[in-house]
């Protein structure tokens, strides 16, 4: 079953020549598990606001866990082709959907990245094109993993392909 409103869907492309965005319908049924801690969604978004010019004094997003495949159903429908980056998560209207089998810390990295989605929307941000608010997260998701040594960054033809 899908539920009847849309979400405007942001993503964690790692390996693609260019940005996408898409409306998709998101499924009703997802995997129960915990949330990730708020404690942990807190530090991450206070290291964001030091890293960034953002305010990020918001209640943490909700989190949907589904598996990998649906990640990639959910962006990509049925025309998900080996030419097309790989989706780690998705945000979309306050909610962030990761795999059901994130794990934090190790994952953090994919989640800094979301959470900076999430912070843009938060503060209203108005960009020229998706792909600059794409640019934007994955160059805060590169200082983060500089910073912990752990996750993968955009590559730079990547980021060079991020523009209006």
């Amino acid at each position: 079953m899908r539920l009847a409103y849309s979400l405007f869907i942001a993503l964690i492309v790692l390996q693609s020549s260019r940005c996408r965005s898409a409306v998709l319908d998101a499924p009703q049924a997802s995997v129960k598990r915990e949330d990730i801690p708020k404690e942990r969604v807190g530090e991450l978004l206070v290291w964001i606001s030091k890293n960034s010019s953002y305010n990020t004094d918001f209640p943490p997003p909700k989190f949907i866990f589904v598996p990998i495949d649906e990640l990639q159903r959910l962006y990509y429908g049925n025309q998900r082709s080996t030419r097309q980056g790989f989706i780690y998560a998705l945000y979309g209207k306050g909610t962030i959907w990761l795999d059901t089998l994130f794990s934090s810390p190790r994952d953090d990295w994919i989640l800094v990245h979301e959470l900076v989605h999430y912070i843009q929307d938060k503060n209203g941000v108005v960009f020229k094109c998706s792909a600059e608010a794409e640019r934007d997260a994955h160059v805060i998701q590169a200082k983060f993993v500089d910073e912990l040594g752990i996750g993968k960054k955009a590559t730079p033809k990547l980021l060079n392909s991020l523009k209006c």
